[in-house]
C-alpha cells in the first residue's frame, strides 16, 4: 500500500525506515499499540461476525470486510523477529515445501479408489490425468515455480492467518498459471463475492472466488437459479461444450463479456478461528507481547552499543550555579565525544563560588540489567514457540524443550500430528479442487509426504 492511501494503525508502508538496524521499532511498537492487536491478546471480544468487521474497511468505499487485525503488521513482525521468522519458515517447509505424490484416490463417479482395478478404460483415465497435473505444475509458474509459489502462500498463511492464489485460464476454460498474491494487500468483498487488490493511484483489481468463473451449461441451484459451478464428474470434460463463462471485469468488478478484460481468480486459504469469518488467525497473535518485547530489547541494547556501552548517567552539581556554557559542555562531551571514543576525561570547570562544590555522577541503570534482559528474553522466544507449536530443536535451539511430555522424537510426533499433518491437509483441498475444476481431474490427488521424524541412525 502507498502510505498516503491508508491511515490510522493500517498506516505501515514506512516502517522500514532508514536507522542503525534498517528497521524503525518504535514505528512498530506504536502502531500495534493502537490496532488492537494486543486488545485481542488480552481476551477483549474480537469477535468478527460483527458491524466491524461486516462494514466498511478502509480499503475503499467497496462492502470489503475488514480483517481482526491489520495484516501489515505481522507481516513487519516477520522481519522483526528471529524466533517468529524461523517459526513460520520451518512450518511452511515441513508442510508444503517438501515432496509430493500424484496418486489415484477416487474413482471417476467420485467413489474410492480401487487399486486391484483392472480397468483398461480408467488406467488410461489416470495416465492422462498424471500427465496434465504435472504438465501443468512444470508450466504454472516460470518465474519462482510451482513449489515456490506454495511456500509463499504458506508464509502467509502462517505469519499473517491467510493465504491468497492468483489462479488464470487459458480461453480454453483450463487453468494455465498461478501465481501468488501478498496476503496483506487482498481483502474479501462482503458475502463472498469476490477479492480485491489495492494498487496504486487508488485502483483497484477485482478476483473472483476461484470455480466461480466457469459454470456448468446445465446444472443450476435450487436456491437462486443461477448456473452452478462446472465439475467434471457432473458436467463431464471440461470445455465449451459443457460450460459456459460467467465473468467480471476485472477494473470495476461489474460482469462483463470480454474474456480479456476478465478478473482473474483467488483460491483463499484461511487458518481458522472462531474469532473471524471470513479471514485467518496467525499462531503467533497470542504472543504479540513477546514480540514487542523483544524489539524494545533489541532497541535498548543497540543503543547501549551504539554509544559505546557507556551507562546513563546523571550528573549532578552542589553547592554551584553552573553557567550555561558549562552544561552545554557536559552534554556535548556525552552527546559527541563518548560515543565511539572509549577512555576519554572530562573536564568540568566550575565557578569559584563560596561553600564547598560537589559533583557525582549517578548511574540511572543497574549493571545487571543486560543480563535480565537476556533472560526476559529467553521468556520471550519460548512463548512465541508455544504460540507456535515448535520446539527449540526445530528451529535449531539447543535448550530443553517443553512442548509436550517427552523429549526428542515424542515431541517430533506431536509437532508432526498437530501441526503440520493439518496444514498439509488444509493445502491439499484446494490444490486437489483446483485440479478437479481447473483442469477436469476426476481420479488423481496430490498427496503432500508427510514428514519423516524417524531416528534412521538408531533403527
Amino acid at each position: 500500500f502507498r502510505s498516503e492511501a491508508l491511515s490510522g494503525p493500517q498506516l505501515v508502508a514506512s516502517l522500514l525506515a532508514s536507522s542503525l538496524i534498517g528497521f524503525d521499532h518504535g514505528r512498530l511498537i506504536s502502531d500495534t499499540a493502537s490496532s488492537g492487536v494486543l486488545s485481542i491478546a488480552k481476551g477483549v471480544d474480537g469477535s468478527t461476525q460483527s458491524q466491524a468487521e461486516i462494514g466498511e474497511s478502509r480499503l475503499s468505499v467497496l462492502p470489503t470486510v475488514s480483517p481482526p487485525y491489520p495484516p501489515e503488521l505481522l507481516m513487519a513482525f516477520l522481519q522483526a523477529d528471529a524466533t517468529h521468522s524461523r517459526c513460520c519458515r520451518a512450518k511452511v517447509t515441513d508442510a508444503v515445501g517438501r515432496d509430493y505424490r500424484i496418486i489415484p484416490t477416487t474413482m471417476p463417479d467420485g467413489s474410492p479408489y480401487d487399486p486391484s482395478t483392472n480397468d483398461e478404460i480408467i488406467r488410461k483415465v489416470i495416465s492422462s490425468e498424471l500427465k496434465d497435473i504435472r504438465n501443468f505444475i512444470s508450466e504454472c509458474n516460470e518465474v519462482v515455480g510451482f513449489d515456490a509459489t506454495l511456500e509463499l502462500a504458506g508464509l502467509d498463511y502462517e505469519a499473517i492467518g491467510w493465504a491468497a492464489i492468483e489462479v488464470i485460464r487459458s480461453p480454453d476454460m483450463k487453468v494455465r498459471r498461478l501465481s501468488h498474491i501478498p496476503a496483506s494487500r487482498v481483502r474479501v468483498l462482503h458475502g463472498w463475492k469476490g477479492f480485491v487488490e489495492k494498487l496504486d493511484d487508488n485502483k483497484f483489481t477485482y478476483y473472483q472466488p476461484f470455480g466461480d468463473k466457469v459454470v456448468s451449461k446445465s446444472r443450476v441451484s435450487p436456491v437462486d437459479g443461477s448456473k452452478e459451478p462446472f465439475n467434471p464428474r457432473e458436467d463431464g470434460e471440461l470445455g465449451v461444450a459443457n460450460a459456459d463463462w460467467r465473468l467480471i471485469d476485472r477494473d470495476t468488478g461489474e460482469p462483463t463479456n470480454d474474456l480479456f478484460r476478465s478478473a482473474n481468480e483467488i483460491i483463499w486459504i484461511t487458518k481458522s478461528h472462531p474469532c473471524t469469518i471470513y479471514y485467518g488467525f496467525s499462531d503467533v497473535i497470542p504472543a504479540v507481547g513477546d514480540l514487542l518485547a523483544n524489539a524494545n530489547i533489541r532497541d535498548y541494547l543497540l543503543q547501549f552499543f551504539e554509544h559505546n556501552t557507556v551507562p546513563r548517567y546523571a550528573i549532578i552539581i552542589e553547592g554551584a550555579k553552573v553557567a550555561q556554557d558549562v552544561k552545554e559542555a557536559i552534554v556535548s562531551y556525552f552527546r559527541d565525544h563518548v560515543r565511539g571514543k572509549a577512555h576519554k576525561t572530562l573536564i568540568i570547570p566550575i565557578p569559584a563560588m563560596r561553600g564547598e562544590v560537589k559533583i557525582r555522577f549517578e548511574k540511572l541503570a543497574s549493571d545487571n540489567q543486560e543480563a535480565s534482559f537476556n533472560e526476559t528474553k529467553k521468556n520471550n522466544n519460548q512463548g512465541i514457540m508455544v504460540a507456535h507449536g515448535v520446539s527449540p530443536a526445530i528451529i535449531g535451539v539447543n535448550d530443553a524443550a517443553s512442548l509436550g511430555s517427552g523429549k526428542g522424537l515424542s515431541q517430533a510426533e506431536i509437532y508432526k500430528d498437530r501441526i503440520i499433518a493439518p496444514s498439509q491437509r488444509r493445502f491439499e483441498f484446494p490444490l486437489n479442487r483446483l485440479f478437479r475444476l481447473g483442469l477436469g481431474v476426476r481420479v488423481v490427488s496430490l498427496k503432500f509426504n508427510p514428514l519423516d521424524i524417524r531416528d534412521l541412525e538408531a533403527e
